[in-house]
């Protein structure tokens, strides 16, 4: 069964002469689904990379794969060989690695074309979204909450957005949202023995609190940088004038999520600093 690439956009801006991307393309599947991830690979100028071309001949394209969040050694990345399904569409289908597809969390994918001595030619980083599911890992790694959970508190259907008439936030940016807090705990002071990763992290409530904040603030950008107000048809349009609500409702919540972490941490340091000494004075000299 093959995943949909979500938000699967081809082509680039241009700016000062450079190319650069457009949103990094999303993957989402849910855990223990057997399925495999159809991508098309892209060149600098997010056009289909032809690899029936002579350039390409006797190549082979491999796949690589990490937790979005973890700083990691090698032995934290995984490893699959794709197959090359239509060449002159740069198209590959992997099949996902169990670690992978069995443990929700939030993922960097890395697509790479080998030349026959497994030099990198080129590669393409989508995101790997694994929500949680019944038929994966039942453990500790309970993964971020869902993107169903996330626009359900969002209110964010196209149904729903009436002005819209489409969904606010897409998942690449729901998907960088959800590494953020999990970041932010791991940076702030005071420092723990444990980090986390987006496969484990346990606040699920205030990590989802933290997610909404994020994507509020990147929607007041956007609302800031495209606001436009102009006349049609004798009435005056600003449609785009929402930056300050936007801004307003990621600082509410922004403030409820670091008050939080910063007061949990500093409590899961102190508990961290007490410990038992053995004495010859104890009772048994215990």
């Amino acid at each position: 069964m093959a995943l949909n690439n979500i938000a699967d956009q081809g082509g680039v801006d241009h700016f000062g002469g450079g190319a650069v991307p457009l949103k990094r393309r999303v993957i989402a599947t849910k855990s223990g689904q057997y399925a495999f991830a159809d991508v098309t690979l892209h060149d600098n100028d997010g056009n289909p990379v032809d690899l029936s071309h002579a350039d390409y001949t006797s190549t082979t394209v491999k796949a690589k794969f990490k937790d979005a969040v973890t700083i990691t050694s090698a032995a934290d990345v995984v490893s699959a060989d794709c197959t090359i399904t239509t060449a002159a569409d740069g198209e590959i289908r992997c099949e996902l690695p169990a670690v992978v597809k069995n443990t929700p969390g939030i993922y960097i994918g890395e697509f790479a074309v080998m030349d026959a001595s497994d030099r990198m030619l080129f590669s393409n980083t989508l995101w790997i979204v694994v929500d949680e599911g019944l038929f994966g890992s039942l453990n500790d790694s309970v993964g971020p909450p869902s993107m169903a959970e996330i626009r359900l508190f969002l209110r964010d259907f196209s149904q729903e957005n009436e002005l819209l008439d489409t969904v606010d936030f897409d998942m690449s940016e729901i998907a960088a949202a959800i590494t953020l807090p999990v970041r932010f705990w791991n940076e702030i002071l005071p420092p723990l023995n444990r980090t986390y990763s987006s496969q484990n992290f346990p606040w699920r409530y205030h990590w989802l609190i933290a997610i909404c904040a994020n994507l509020f603030s990147i929607a007041a950008e956007h609302y800031r940088r495209n606001r436009l107000q102009y006349s049609a048809g004798g009435m005056q349009i600003d449609d785009k004038n929402k930056a300050n609500e936007y801004e307003q409702k990621a600082a509410q919540m922004k403030q409820e999520w670091e008050q939080f972490a910063r007061t949990k941490k500093v409590s899961l340091n102190v508990s961290a600093g007490y410990g038992t000494t053995g004495s010859p004075y104890n009772y048994g000299g215990r």
